[in-house]
């Protein structure tokens, strides 16, 4: 049994290692941005409903509203982040041109929003929340050789 598992293993590395992520800023137009005040969809904009994802610790949250997919084509997707905490100021993120798009808390001060904008692309975003600032915004395409 052991060595079937070895074998099974050892048959899928190849598959593993031809599956790459390159990282560039051909995106560059779609980025996130940060906002001073919090905006509000237009009236009779689908919505999707609110996610709520606090920090580790709890000290923070932030809360994610999307368009809704089925009503709206990913090229006009939408999505507002506002990230809050009796520690530091409200940040208000605008987001756009997506399929899908996730909020991760990587630290008591920093999130990572991916957004995949296709099948073979997508966007990661690291936001420091207390400096409000980006500390990484990168394209990226993922392909086999």
């Amino acid at each position: 049994m052991k060595r079937l598992a070895t074998t099974l293993l050892l048959a899928a590395i190849p598959g593993l290692a031809s599956a790459q992520v390159s990282y560039s800023t051909m995106w560059k137009a779609y980025y996130s941005h940060i906002v001073e005040k919090a905006t509000e969809f237009p009236p009779g904009v689908p919505v999707d409903s609110t996610v709520t994802v606090l920090s580790p610790m709890g000290y923070g949250s932030a809360t994610v509203v999307c368009t809704d997919a089925v009503k709206v084509p990913y090229d006009q997707e939408e999505a507002r982040i506002t990230i809050t905490s009796k520690y530091f100021r409200p940040v208000f993120v605008n987001v756009k041109f997506f399929r899908t798009v996730e909020l991760t808390w990587i630290t008591e001060r920093t999130v990572l929003i991916h957004r995949d904008i296709g099948h073979t692309a997508g966007i990661e975003e690291i936001l420091d929340v207390i400096d409000r600032r980006w500390l990484s915004q990168q394209s990226m395409s993922y392909g086999s050789e």
